[in-house]
């Protein structure tokens, strides 16, 4: 009997109320999904000092929402292939007093400005390539090895605000006027020939990781204390796997080298996209190396069956072992799905499933287990408080509904926000009548005491009108306590980062703060039974 998701997911959602979204009699009638808005290209910069409010912004929400993402599509008669190639832009958001005011500029990266100035693609991008023949003439026009097209993902680091790719420079911007100042340079001889997009910050240091394709290849661990890099290991491999992210607990990194490898002498020799250059190989382990943050060391390794994966959820220490949380695929056709031709016409996208692995310390090996009911992408915690930690909540947008592996959904796989709880509590939801959102972004309210108290903040395109608004979730019931109503679309984004008022004046002062405030927190919650590791860890995934 072959097994209907879509009916499956309609039945799930009927069981918690929702109804599945419905097109007005009035909306604008146009070819392909509902979604297809937000992979269409926006080529106005505007400014909005007061934008109109639905419902009520909080008074303690002051401070600023960056996000980065593809806007532009085409450069003259030339089209972007992928989702992943669009030529960057920031949105802004500051929020004061329960009042929005919004801004967007394009960055002005070497990809966007050679692309305007010759109003042909001058770049390499993930899976677009110009004919290097076409640009002979244009100083710096093509490089090689890629792109600084910073659509991925926006960080600090130290007193400096930061988009990122998987290039090893980023670019530095203002994150109030959005103006961009250039690329950052980390000054050193450190091998890096690519970087994850998603580096993590523990006390006084910045971790990420960098491939290098110099000869031999290698992964390699660094810690940024925003004076200088300072290498701490170095993983060898004869083809370099494809790293997007990876996970941080209290005393360890943990690294998941997949299957997913970069033929990079394919790369070097030009001619074809970065993604043309991706081998997956089914039949080889995914590989967890646990490496000791103080010093490098690689304390382990564990090995398990393929799969593929693009973001961590959290990870953390466990007395017989480490969890590790991550947002799963069979395989990476994923990224294949997220073409723009296959976008635009509705196409089938794998389903994303959270995941949990154990990684025993004691025989070895790796178990692993469906983490809730959701599917979801774009994974959200309460950051400062609980990574690297036990936790229970975690954020994302995606549906509700039962999972088969290998099961694809189309048109509605992103019309909701999810709150999920790995303790096994309900998920709850926030969905809409053709309203398709994008990552939530966490805030904790001042002083807040439990783990999901604060708002998410998210955008969210409106397929009726055709335009999109922030919008603000209660974190603990996903309530929509307000919005802010914008006076266009804004392309799906990919990554970004809210910074308080203080952080932005003080940002030292700010993250010794919220340091303190996570190690209480972590000492409080080893006394709440659903938060204890054990029970959350091993012991109790054997029970089951």
């Amino acid at each position: 009997m072959k097994y209907d998701l879509e009916r499956a997911v309609a039945d799930s959602r009927a069981r918690i109320g929702i109804q599945p979204a419905r097109r007005p009699a009035s909306a604008p009638r146009r070819e392909g999904p509902a979604y297809v808005k937000g992979f269409e290209t926006l080529d106005s910069e505007v400014e909005v000092e007061q934008a109109s409010v639905l419902g009520s912004i909080p008074a303690w929400l002051t401070g600023t929402l960056v996000r980065t993402g593809p806007a532009k599509f085409e450069v003259g008669e030339q089209k972007f292939n992928h989702w992943f190639d669009g030529l960057g832009m920031l949105h802004r958001f500051s929020l004061s007093n329960g009042e929005v005011s919004y801004g967007n500029k394009y960055i002005q990266s070497r990809a966007y400005l050679h692309a305007m100035e010759n109003d042909q693609i001058s770049f390499r991008e993930f899976a677009t390539d110009p004919d290097p023949e076409l640009f002979k003439h244009v100083s710096q026009g093509f490089e090689p090895h890629g792109t600084d097209n910073a659509i991925v993902n926006v960080v600090r680091i130290k007193d400096k605000i930061l988009a990122t790719t998987q290039m090893p420079v980023p670019i530095e911007i203002d994150p109030v006027t959005l103006k961009t100042i250039g690329g950052f340079d980390f000054e050193d001889n450190l091998p890096d020939g690519f970087t994850t997009p998603h580096p993590h910050v523990d006390g006084a240091y910045l971790y990420n990781w960098t491939i290098s394709l110099d000869r031999p290849v290698s992964h390699n661990l660094y810690r940024f204390d925003g004076t200088k890099r300072e290498l701490l290991t170095t993983i060898h491999s004869e083809a370099p796997s494809f790293v997007n992210s990876f996970a941080i607990t209290k005393h360890h990194i943990i690294f998941v080298e997949q299957p997913y490898r970069l033929d990079y002498l394919k790369l070097i020799a030009g001619g074809t996209a970065f993604a043309n250059c991706l081998d997956w190989r089914p039949d080889e382990p995914c590989r967890f190396w646990v490496i000791d943050k103080s010093n490098g060391e690689v304390v382990r390794t564990f090995e398990t069956g393929s799969f593929f994966f693009l973001h961590h959820i959290n990870a953390y220490e466990d007395g017989d072992g480490f969890v590790v949380d991550m947002v799963t695929y069979q395989d990476p056709k994923i990224i294949s799905s997220l073409y723009l031709d296959n976008l635009r016409a509705g196409g089938s996208i794998p389903v994303p499933q959270p995941r949990r692995y154990i990684l025993n310390r004691v025989d070895g090996k790796v178990y692993s287990r469906p983490l809730g009911d959701s599917f979801l992408e774009l994974p959200r915690i309460n950051y400062e408080r609980v990574n690297g930690r036990p936790y229970r909540y975690f954020y994302g947008f995606g549906g509700y509904g039962s999972l088969l592996p290998g099961a694809s959904l189309t048109y509605d796989f992103a019309n909701s926000l999810v709150k999920a709880d790995t303790a096994g509590g309900v998920t709850k939801i926030w969905q809409r009548e053709g309203c398709f959102p994008g990552e939530p972004v966490f805030v904790p309210r001042p002083g807040s005491s439990g783990e999901d108290d604060g708002v998410l903040l998210a955008l969210v395109l409106d397929s009726t009108v055709e335009k999109s608004f922030l919008l603000v979730l209660d974190a603990a019931t996903m309530d929509e306590i307000g919005r802010a109503e914008l006076p266009h679309h804004v392309p799906f984004t990919l990554g970004g980062e809210f910074f308080t008022q203080e952080e932005l004046e003080n940002p030292g002062a700010v993250r010794a703060q919220r340091a303190r405030s996570a190690a209480d927190y972590f000492e409080a919650v080893q006394h709440i039974p659903e938060l204890n590791t054990g029970q959350l860890g091993l012991s109790r995934f054997l029970r089951r």
